[in-house]
C-alpha cells in the first residue's frame, strides 16, 4: 500500500524538497529485506503539484519523479516498481538489485554487459552510451527485440551503479512510441536521487 504525504507548501526543487522530507524524519527507517514506496505531491512554481515518489529498501532511499500521467505500482516481493504509460503500450520497471561491489569501471561494466546478454538473450543490443541520475552517472543499452505476435519491440535499459549492486530502469515500447516515451524515460532518470552513502 502506497503512504500518501501531505503536500509541500513551500516552493523550491523538487530533488532538494525531497531530500529535506528524507532529513526531516518523514522517510522510513530501513530494516532488511525492506521495499515500501511512499508519495509525495509536490508544489513546483514552473508546474504546479507534481507526484513525487520516495523508494525505501534494505539497501537505501531513492526518490524519483515519474512520467507524467502514468500509474506507478509497487511490486515489493519481486523488488520493483512498475510505470505504465495510459495507452498500456510503454512501460518502465525499477528495480534494486543486490551484487558483488566490481574491483574497477570497466569490470563493473563487463558484468552489466553480461547481464543483458544474459537476460535479454532474444535481443540485439544497438547501443551503449553514458546516462545520468541527478548526482550518478550510469550506463544505457539499446535493444530491438520481437514480439511473439512479430511486433518489434523497443526496450532501453539503464544501470545505475550502488555500493553493493545497482538500480536497473528498463523502458519497453513499441518503435511507434519512442520519440515521447524516451523523453519521458530521460525525465524520470534526472529526477532520480540516490540519497547519500549509497550511491557508489
Amino acid at each position: 500500500m502506497i503512504a500518501r504525504f501531505r503536500i509541500c507548501r513551500r516552493p523550491g526543487l523538487v530533488l532538494l524538497t525531497v531530500g529535506l522530507l528524507h532529513a526531516s524524519g518523514l522517510a522510513f527507517a530501513a530494516p532488511t529485506n525492506e521495499f515500501r514506496l511512499a508519495m509525495c505531491p509536490l508544489v513546483i512554481p514552473e508546474r504546479g503539484t507534481v507526484t513525487g515518489y520516495l523508494l525505501q529498501t534494505s539497501q537505501g532511499r531513492f526518490s524519483f519523479l515519474p512520467p507524467l500521467n502514468w500509474a506507478v505500482k509497487e511490486k515489493a516481493a519481486a523488488k520493483e516498481v512498475v510505470m505504465m504509460a495510459r495507452n498500456l503500450i510503454s512501460s518502465i520497471r525499477l528495480r534494486i538489485v543486490q551484487d558483488t561491489p566490481a574491483a574497477n569501471r570497466e569490470a563493473q561494466l563487463a558484468r552489466w554487459r553480461e547481464v543483458v546478454s544474459e537476460n535479454y538473450s532474444d535481443g540485439k543490443v544497438t547501443a551503449e552510451f553514458p546516462c545520468y541520475t541527478s548526482k550518478v552517472t550510469g550506463v544505457a543499452f539499446d535493444l530491438e527485440r520481437v514480439a511473439a505476435n512479430k511486433a518489434k519491440i523497443f526496450t532501453r535499459l539503464a544501470f545505475i551503479p550502488l555500493s553493493d549492486g545497482r538500480v536497473e530502469f528498463e523502458l519497453t515500447t513499441t518503435f511507434n512510441e519512442t520519440a515521447d516515451v524516451r523523453l519521458a524515460f530521460g525525465n524520470l532518470l534526472t529526477s532520480f536521487r540516490i540519497e547519500a552513502g549509497t550511491e557508489k
